[in-house]
């Protein structure tokens, strides 16, 4: 009997752990790398359009490097024939494959990332424009 005709429908949640974990990781990536590169490029650009293009670029990029190794421990989890860990699956890579083999992939992974990125920045961006345009405190009441 299979692994996967022995759990069942719990075969469904296989790997959910090394998900929430990418997830998680490249939310902090995307997120922390984004708030970075705007801080550090903002007094060099200035605010505008294009800080937060290169801002979203430089965080795509490191969203990248920082994802592709979660990724592909947790395609393998899910994958995976018995039950495994993560931590498993990432010492047989590195061990079999070499460290290398866990950024395979990374122009096209950077390609589907950057844009990506872009989108949501930009759009965050004008949307907090917006908001802080038409929600502004009312002036003082004068006595």
């Amino acid at each position: 009997m299979s692994y996967q005709a022995l759990l069942g429908p719990m075969a469904l949640f296989r790997g959910v752990a090394s998900t929430v974990t990418r997830s998680a990781i490249v939310n902090a990536a995307q997120l922390g790398g984004y708030a970075q590169a705007r801080e550090m490029l903002l007094p060099v650009m200035g605010e505008g359009i294009g800080l937060h293009f290169a801002a979203a670029m430089i965080s795509g990029f490191i969203t990248t490097i920082v994802y592709l190794p979660v990724d592909i421990v947790k395609t393998r989890v899910q994958n995976a024939s018995e039950p495994t860990s993560q931590v498993k699956v990432l010492v047989q890579i590195i061990k079999n494959e070499g460290p290398l083999k866990l950024w395979s992939g990374f122009v096209p992974t950077y390609t589907k990332l950057g844009p990506q990125t872009v989108l949501l920045f930009l759009f965050l961006e004008q949307l907090v424009s917006l908001y802080l345009k038409f929600n502004q405190p009312p002036p003082p009441k004068k006595k």
